[in-house]
């Protein structure tokens, strides 16, 4: 599995490294460089697909060429750490360059990786019975009709098990429904305590509870071994919440052994992670000449002294990282 990216005149970033654990939390203000590490993995994923030329994906990145390297640069680099048995390899991708270098365990590795990005107006409609989860989530129903009767019912009952705190009334029951002569099309549905027995198709559903259901569900089917990226992801998700956001990240990261890496603005969310987790916090800043730098945060100099007085969500809403 990866377990670090280094950058290297990759768009705002001068030279950073990202270590990646089987839960990577990655905080910063706007405009520090967030997403600009996310852009390096969707540009190693494409590069991995036979499809995509390295060019290709370089274009097809946010911003295209023209942010691709940093500017005043000729070059940059992205080296890829990936850990098999305890043994570490690198990879070093360099742009600009048409060669073919990906071969071996790298390829499977960074094929992998899941860029998740559910848009839940996306999701109110029918969508194709299909085997493989859209980035955006539009075909959750879809994915949840094309298994077999057991392993649907089993999905969705899982499922259900982790969304249904959200709403102020438990959700009693999520499933997924075919629809048409052939079966061919499918709608998601849930049950609230408060209807039990009308229930509310995906056009009803609140934007919050489809995205929450669409992460859990990317959870639930992603391969084991891979890596799901979402930015910032407790986007449409009350406050509240954030402990059963948490939940679902911790438990479903370790039972199905899938590495998360995701950003966020929310301290609530921080908070709720707990002080255990503060050694798989990093936060993206800029340093005096501009350039983006990934640091740890178990490594601020002073984070104990800040720590005697807020928590890490204080410390990140106070702006003091």
């Amino acid at each position: 599995m990866i377990t670090k990216l280094r950058l290297k005149n990759w768009k705002s970033f001068k030279d950073s490294t990202l270590y990646i654990d089987p839960l990577t939390i990655l905080i910063g203000i706007n405009a520090s460089g967030k997403s600009n590490v996310l852009d390096a993995l969707d540009f190693l994923k494409k590069i991995s697909t036979p499809n995509w030329s390295i060019n290709d994906a370089a274009g097809s990145i946010r911003g295209g060429f023209d942010f691709i390297i940093k500017r005043g640069e000729k070059k940059c680099q992205l080296e890829v750490t990936v850990t098999d048995n305890d043994k570490e390899s690198v990879t070093k991708i360099n742009f600009p360059n048409e060669k073919t270098w990906y071969k071996g365990q790298i390829v499977k590795d960074l094929q992998n990786i899941t860029i998740f990005n559910p848009v839940p107006e996306k999701m109110r409609g029918y969508s194709p019975v299909s085997s493989e989860l859209k980035p955006d989530g539009s075909n959750i129903a879809g994915v949840i009709a094309s298994l077999p009767k057991d392993e649907k019912e089993k999905l969705e009952a899982e499922l259900t098990k982790y969304v249904s705190p959200l709403p102020e009334k438990d959700i009693r029951k999520i499933q997924s429904v075919t629809v048409g002569l052939n079966n061919s099309d499918a709608m998601l549905y849930c049950y609230e305590e408060w209807n039990p027995d009308k229930p509310i198709d995906a056009r009803g559903m609140s934007d919050g509870t489809l995205r929450f259901a669409a992460i859990v569900l990317a959870l639930l089917t992603a391969k084991p071994h891979s890596l799901l990226v979402i930015e910032e992801i407790d986007n449409g998700l009350h406050p509240s919440r954030a402990k059963e956001l948490v939940k679902v990240m911790k438990e479903l990261s370790q039972k199905r052994s899938v590495d998360i890496l995701c950003t966020t603005h929310n301290p609530v969310l921080i908070n709720e992670l707990g002080n255990d987790m503060i050694p798989f916090i990093s936060y993206v800043k800029r340093d005096s000449e501009g350039n983006s730098v990934i640091e740890l945060l178990e490594e601020k100099d002073n984070l104990a002294k800040l720590m005697a007085s807020s928590t890490i969500g204080g410390i990140m809403t106070e702006d003091k990282l």
